[in-house]
């Protein structure tokens, strides 16, 4: 017995330290019948779900807050067209002291690029144009849901435009990009300034009430919404701070120019209206209990933001009877490979399990301690050999040591941070057009 493990813990070593032919491996440790194999069985049963809402704010009781949001309009040939309207809130960092004499010069939004930009801006860019709007009503926080705000949740404005800007979508020219806003908001924000008025209409008033400075300011102006104009072919991600998204109101006093910061705040009323109108091919997903099979469209979709998954059954591991155990899998995926894709792909997926009705219950757990992610492994000489690579080993190891179940393990794999989190909003895709494999390595011995 003792020279079985032996055997098995060589062939083990060799088999995660060589990308070799590993079918050879252990040829010659313990005699002509012992040896690796190697088997690939098909994932036949995918499919395309989506995600009819998902959470795009950070909540009451956060402990940490969205430092991005995103911003555009993108038709994509896999997706559909994909909308993203950030709403925010500004107030004053301070009441300065002005004299009556002070005059209004311009107001302005000020944004900084996030660093993250979906669409072509290589070979044919145009410019972006974008609309600034005051919201309607302040979100309301739902207690009985965390004070979470989701996707769905609508966007109200309040009369015309009051502020737009334009440019092409180049790291160099947002950097210099700003909203020019309405000049009677700047007038009338100055002169409430100036000419303060009571304490029940001081919009300015730094008393609290509950949590919130300046209450008053926020029942005058409850939130900003940046609206992509409808001829935009970019998604773009912009910082959400308090030092990069910010109104800016700039007055002079005598010939002597000076400004007032109106930056970022209350962040748990932050939140993306993100909407999505699919491809006729996923048009049938109103819901996440909906599927599209990859056997009636030859396609299944993975994307971020836009709610897409990809559904799969594993099928149940070989079985390979007595002296014959599992040494390596790995579930295999070939994405769709271009080069310059507008739509990049991620470097990694998550995969979760899931129900009949496509709900995430959970990670799939090779062990205790370790869930299985998929990593992207890109051949550069040969980009047909380009790879999602799952490491399942222990996984398929627990499962053969119990007896079978019948059905398999149903999981979904997803983008990471699809567009829940603070740091992680992603529009990235992986488009699959072939079968995928779980590619067994085995070991005989006797």
């Amino acid at each position: 017995m003792r020279r079985i493990y032996v055997f098995i813990a060589g062939l083990l070593s060799l088999l995660y330290a060589c990308n070799n032919d590993l079918t050879t491996i252990g040829q010659e440790v313990i005699g002509s019948d012992n040896y690796i194999g190697e088997e690939y069985i098909q994932v036949t049963n995918s499919s395309t779900v989506k995600q009819d809402s998902f959470i795009t704010s950070c909540g009451e009781y956060a402990t940490d807050y969205i430092n991005r949001m995103v911003m555009g309009r993108y038709t994509d040939k896999y997706s559909g067209t994909t909308v993203a309207i950030p709403c925010f809130q500004v107030a004053p960092a301070s009441v300065p002291t002005l004299s009556n004499n002070a005059s209004l010069d311009s107001i302005t939004l000020e944004f900084r690029y996030g660093g993250n930009m979906w669409g072509d801006t290589l070979y044919n860019p145009k410019p972006q144009k974008f609309y600034l709007y005051r919201l309607a009503r302040k979100p309301e926080l739902n207690y009985d849901n965390k004070t979470f705000f989701y996707n769905t949740e609508p966007v109200e404005t309040e009369g015309e435009k009051i502020g737009e800007t334009e440019f092409y979508p180049l790291i160099a020219n947002m950097s210099k990009a700003y909203f020019k806003v309405d000049r009677d908001l700047g007038q009338d924000l100055l002169d409430r300034l100036i000419f303060r008025e009571g304490e029940s209409g001081d919009i300015y008033n730094t008393n609290t009430e509950g949590t919130i400075t300046f209450y008053n300011f926020f029942s005058y102006m409850k939130g900003l919404a940046i609206v992509p104009d409808e001829e935009n072919d970019c998604l773009m991600t912009i910082h959400a701070q308090s030092d990069s998204l910010y109104l800016c109101l700039y007055y002079s006093v005598d010939g002597n120019p000076g400004f007032l910061h109106f930056p970022l705040a209350l962040r748990e009323y932050q939140y993306n209206r993100i909407t999505n109108e699919p491809i006729p091919e996923f048009s049938s997903l109103t819901d996440k209990e909906q599927y599209v099979p990859f056997d009636s469209v030859n396609i299944s979709l993975t994307q971020g933001m836009a709610g897409y998954m990809t559904k799969m059954i594993l099928p149940p591991p070989p079985s390979y009877g007595e002296y014959t155990t599992i040494v390596k899998a790995q579930l295999e995926i070939k994405p769709q490979f271009v080069y310059d894709n507008p739509v990049a792909m991620p470097p990694s997926i998550m995969l979760y399990t899931t129900n009949d009705l496509n709900e995430i219950t959970g990670y799939l757990f090779n062990n205790s301690s370790s869930n299985v992610t998929g990593t992207l492994v890109v051949n550069n000489q040969d980009t047909e050999e380009t790879r999602y690579i799952f490491d399942m080993t222990e996984y398929y190891q627990n499962l053969s040591d119990m007896p079978p179940t019948g059905m398999g393990q149903q999981i979904l794999l997803s983008v990471p941070n699809d567009g829940y989190s603070s740091s992680g909003i992603s529009f990235n895709q992986m488009v699959i057009t072939e079968v995928p494999n779980v590619k067994f390595y085995y070991a005989k011995y006797k």
